[in-house]
């Protein structure tokens, strides 16, 4: 899991640093290549989403923790719950495992 968030979280850099720079080319041929990488890059994303997703569903633990996330006023609204929650898929893979935090802070 912590390999497909770390996946997700370089493809959506990529992808943040392709949809920029249509701004900065010139040559229609070079725009077009770069639609074609966002294309690609959205593409990838929505794959390693699908699997967190599966991850997620099999993993009772982490599906509750999403669900508790998403039933957070202050948070389900910023993590886009409704209407697929993939942030909340996001946030959720983050989370720490195996037991909670202990008093320190740290993952017992």
């Amino acid at each position: 899991m912590d390999e497909m968030v770390t996946t997700r979280q370089f493809l959506m850099g990529q992808l943040i640093a392709a949809r920029t720079m249509p701004r900065l080319l010139r040559v229609p041929t070079m725009r077009a290549h770069m639609a074609s990488q966002i294309k690609a890059a959205r593409t990838r994303m929505a794959a390693v989403e699908r699997d967190i997703e599966v991850i997620i569903q099999g993993d009772e633990a982490i599906n509750q923790e999403r669900d508790l996330l998403c039933t957070m006023p202050s948070i389900g609204a910023v993590v886009r719950c409704r209407g697929g929650g993939l942030a909340a898929r996001g946030l959720a893979g983050c989370l720490p495992q195996g037991g909670g935090l202990g008093r320190s802070g740290t993952v017992r």
